[in-house]
């Protein structure tokens, strides 16, 4: 579980370097998954 916990985490900041947009929060990209 910390394992995927920490996976979601790196996804997370991966993908706000791509859309430059820190509207969103770490749980809208979980929810994504």
């Amino acid at each position: 579980m910390m394992y995927y916990f920490i996976y979601i985490l790196e996804w997370k900041e991966k993908l706000e370097n791509i859309l430059d947009d820190k509207s969103y929060n770490w749980l809208d990209y979980y929810y994504i998954i």
